[in-house]
Parts: C-alpha cells; structure tokens; sequence
C-alpha cells in the first residue's frame, strides 16, 4: 500500500509539474496588445506593451507609404506601458517595439482596413436634425408673420 500512493504521488507530481512547464503555460517576455481589433482608419489605435523584465522606451509605426512615426511609451500600470496614434489611411502597418536604447525588442505586423461608413446613421441623424430645424421654423414664423386685423 505504501507503495502504491508513492507511485500515485511520483505520477501526479510529474502530471503537475509536465502541465506547468509546458509551452502553453510560459509567457513571453514581451506582449504587444492593439486596441481596437481589427484595426481600421481613420481611428484612435492605442498600443499596450506588456514587459515585466525590459523596459520599452518607444514604439515604431511605418506605413505602406513610407510614414516613419516614432511614439514614446508612457507607463500606465504595473509592467504596462502605452501610447496612441490616430491611424489615418489604410494599408499595411509595421509595429516595432524599442528599448531605451533603441534595441528593436518586438516587430508585429497589422493590416489597416477602412472603417465603415455608417450611412444609414448618417441619414437618420439628418432627418431628425432638418426635422427639428423646420419644426422650429415654422413655430417662430406664428409669432412673426404679419399680424392680421
């Protein structure tokens, strides 16, 4: 009997330790978090790097058209670090992360795809504005018409 709870022992310690070492459990040193997914322009793109062991300093963002932006990470949390950019145009867009020392510490790659246009919304919110604006209209024109003897 003694034997046989040291072996269900030995089997569920290396059942536990095996699941723990394995690579789904291990965490990269470096995260890169986009929001909003998936990305789309014209918008406001903030970029979240999670590090626990480097320090980033600045993050690259170049276009299909060339356009080099270099933006300074701000810390926001505990191992978190962010900046935000309005994304302007479609195409693809090449994220690197640098140290402060500009050691380049992560290269992600995105595609930026236009943003929905909305125009129902867009209708809708004139109707009622052209709805209100004659509305209005026509109740200051009782007050200032021609006065009837």
């Amino acid at each position: 009997m003694r034997k046989f709870k040291g072996i269900i022992l030995l089997l569920v310690g290396i059942i536990f330790f095996s699941v723990f070492n394995s690579p789904i459990w291990a965490s990269s040193p470096i995260r890169l978090v986009v929001t909003p997914k998936p990305l789309q322009a014209p918008s406001e793109t903030t970029f979240i790097v999670v590090s626990q062991k480097v320090i980033p300093g600045t993050i690259e963002l170049e276009f299909d058209n060339h356009t080099h932006i270099v933006l300074p990470l701000k810390k926001e949390a505990t191992h978190e670090y962010a900046a935000s950019y309005l994304i302007r145009s479609p195409g693809h867009l090449s994220v690197t992360v640098d140290d402060r020392q500009h050691h380049p510490l992560l290269n992600e790659n995105y595609v930026v795809s236009k943003a929905p246009s909305h125009f129902l919304s867009k209708v809708v919110i004139a109707v009622i504005f052209f709805g209100i604006s004659i509305w209005y209209w026509r109740r200051a024109q009782r007050y200032t018409g021609p006065q009837q003897k």
